[in-house]
């Protein structure tokens, strides 16, 4: 599984730092605005979600696109998390693309 960061914007609220797009090398396909969250030391990939209105009127969020297999899951996650800590490396000693902003 190949996995690249094509672009960070930070947007921080509550466990939120910001949202990425994530390039899977190996079969073509990005995943635009994936969220970044951080909490208790802990760090993890959000996949995009569709917002619905709940019976009561608030907003409820369904995940539209989903990793079937526990395994493969982790292992995106850790590459997800090792690529998006090499962009921003890379933004921080080269310089930073307008869309790009470093944690």
């Amino acid at each position: 599984m190949g996995v690249e960061i094509t672009k960070f914007r930070e947007f921080r609220k509550n466990s939120l730092i910001g949202f990425c797009n994530i390039l899977m090398t190996n079969i073509g396909l990005e995943i635009r605005d994936a969220t970044v969250h951080t909490k208790d030391g802990n760090q993890w990939i959000g996949l995009p979600p569709k917002p619905y209105e709940k019976e009561d009127g608030s907003t409820g969020y369904s995940y539209i696109i989903k990793f079937t297999d526990k395994v493969k899951y982790a292992q995106f996650q850790k590459l997800a998390l090792e690529a998006l800590a090499h962009h921003i490396t890379k933004i921080n000693t080269q310089g930073s693309p307008e869309e790009d902003i470093p944690v």
